[in-house]
């Protein structure tokens, strides 16, 4: 709003957030506003676009590679589905995945929130094995997230993908130089900044 009033843009381009939870505040604003990687389509303002990866289909397209390659004890790393909604969105792929193999998921015992993180994801790594001894693979909903949990795993004494699976979510440059390189869900950043300055 500062920006809004003090600088008067043509337009204006935010990259991330919740739409929902500044609907008020985008309202106010009267000019052009484009949100990148996250989608405004419950936000009733003639001013505000989105582009983004369809996260929900993402995340079942990626839960359902675990589940062809013989998973069917996954846990997830993820961050709170009742404050972001880029989480529930991912969270709701993976369980669309999940029930449409008949498969059982059980949210306190399989889930661990955390923030979006290394030292979160390797702290949820730690709390999942704890909880879930049994869990042959797991989901996290960032790349971040899951090189965090990987180097617990690995403290843990558990090999990867021998022991235990994993993958992320973002597809950061940095997946395809670790060892083992991390399978992930490849988001667009050329495509998505093209669309959200109107470049087709």
């Amino acid at each position: 709003m500062k920006i809004y009033y003090e600088k008067r843009p043509a337009g204006i381009i935010f990259l991330g957030g919740n739409p929902q939870r500044y609907e008020s505040d985008f309202n106010k604003i009267k000019v052009p506003c484009v949100l990148i990687t996250n989608q405004a389509e419950n936000v009733e303002n003639k001013n505000l676009s989105s582009v983004g990866t369809n996260d929900v289909l993402a995340a079942e397209e990626i839960t359902q590679y675990l589940i062809e390659n013989g998973h069917k004890k996954i846990g997830v790393i993820g961050g709170d589905i009742t404050n972001s909604e880029i989480t529930e969105r991912r969270y709701r792929g993976f369980l669309n995945a999940i029930k449409s193999q008949g498969l059982d998921f059980d949210f306190d015992k399989q889930y661990q929130t955390t923030k979006y993180s290394l030292k979160g994801g390797s702290e949820a790594a730690e709390e999942l094995v704890k909880k879930f001894s049994d869990m042959t693979a797991c989901f996290c909903m960032s790349d971040t997230q899951a090189f965090g949990a990987m180097r617990k795993f690995y403290d843990m004494g558990l090999k990867i993908p021998q022991d235990i699976s994993i993958t992320g979510f973002d597809g950061v440059e940095l997946t395809q130089f670790v060892i083992p390189r991390l399978t992930t869900v490849k988001q667009r950043e050329t495509d998505l900044a093209k669309k959200g300055l109107g470049n087709q």
